[in-house]
């Protein structure tokens, strides 16, 4: 069974990079949606896109926003965050 399927394209240039996804909201073949949002600023410099699971993409971008919180917060206000910090 497929449900709320997506697809994300990343592409990196030589001075630029690219993110794109679908905005489709669906179960199987029918359409609920088309304004859902699957790709997340996570900083200055970072997004991330999360296909999948309508449920499970709110769920880890909750968590991973959260997590980006603390971070900021714990080193300064005026702290960039990285890509490598948000691994958990």
């Amino acid at each position: 069974m497929s449900y709320n399927g997506a697809a994300v394209v990343a592409m990196k240039g030589k001075n630029c990079v690219a993110i794109a996804a679908d905005r489709r909201f669906g179960i199987q073949a029918q359409t609920v949606a088309m304004d859902f949002q699957k790709i997340f600023e996570m900083g200055p410099n970072l997004y991330v896109g999360l296909p999948g699971l309508a449920t499970d993409v709110q769920t880890v971008y909750a968590f991973s926003s959260f997590r980006v919180l603390i971070i900021v917060f714990s080193l300064s206000a005026s702290y960039f965050f990285l890509p490598g910090r948000l691994v958990w």
